[in-house]
């Protein structure tokens, strides 16, 4: 889509994104193909729209977070036992404010466990920093324990993406083997192995390229990641399908396709 937004670029005055999250590289890029635009990014949920708010071009150094409180509305960052948390401290996003639901259709249950104290639990994983700007780690759901350092799954992704060739894969957490650490990472790409390396000579590499826990600690592929009717990867049903063997994996060789 470059060659059209480079087409109609002098024209554009206002965007938005307000989709997904997006890597730094893209919204760089983004700066230099509209540096006449107002970029802005804002992070929110359906139940709690426009939570955060980030103009690139005014805030060209915190382009990893998704912005500051919009008016009107307050996050905090809190741990397990709904203990805030200090900034830079990474726990689940709590949201207050005018921008939040007033309930669940026909669900006040569901409501009542998502809502406390006129505070919203967004599910979402992350930090503040010492400006007030919120970062984003990825659901809470998709966060594992390993040897007591929480890991976010999409942050682990993010770090591999430009160090390996598949283009079609997630990471997940699976029980560790060994019974020592409680889980670990497992790497699993849809379709075939492409890399120029093996996976035990991969994983030798990738701890010379990032953090020791970041990096899997097996490697899967499967023929199909399974997917929700969105297109959504649904991790708790790849975890299971893993642990129950559905696969095949060769740390010494290039990885054949398993079917899930």
């Amino acid at each position: 889509m470059e060659k059209h937004l480079l087409r109609i670029a002098p024209a554009l005055r206002w965007v938005k994104i307000a989709s997904q999250a997006m890597p730094v590289q893209d919204k760089r890029r983004l700066m230099e193909i509209l540096p006449q635009a107002r970029i802005v990014m804002n992070y929110g949920l359906t139940e709690a729209m426009r939570t955060t708010i980030l103009p690139f071009f005014d805030f060209p150094d915190k382009l990893e977070s998704v912005g500051r409180p919009c008016p009107s509305v307050s996050v905090r960052i809190v741990d397990e036992n709904n203990k805030d948390l200090s900034p830079g401290e990474t726990g689940e996003i709590l949201i207050s404010g005018g921008n939040v639901a007033s309930g669940y259709w026909r669900k006040p249950d569901l409501w009542a466990e998502r809502y406390e104290r006129g505070w919203y639990r967004s599910k979402d994983w992350g930090f503040l920093d010492a400006d007030g700007f919120l970062y984003l780690k990825g659901r809470v759901a998709h966060a594992i324990n390993v040897g007591g350092k929480t890991i976010a799954l999409n942050e682990v992704e993010e770090r591999l993406r430009p160090l390996l060739k598949a283009k079609s894969f997630v990471v997940c957490g699976i029980d560790d083997p060994h019974e020592i650490l409680g889980e670990v990472l497992a790497l699993c790409i849809e379709g075939e192995w492409l890399e120029e390396q093996p996976w035990h000579e991969l994983r030798v590499h990738l701890f010379e390229k990032m953090e020791a826990s970041f990096v899997p600690r097996e490697a899967y592929c499967v023929e199909q990641l399974p997917r929700t009717s969105n297109n959504k990867i649904q991790i708790a049903l790849l975890r299971k399908s893993l642990q129950e063997g559905c696969y095949t994996r060769s740390l010494s060789q290039p990885l054949k396709a398993g079917k899930l």
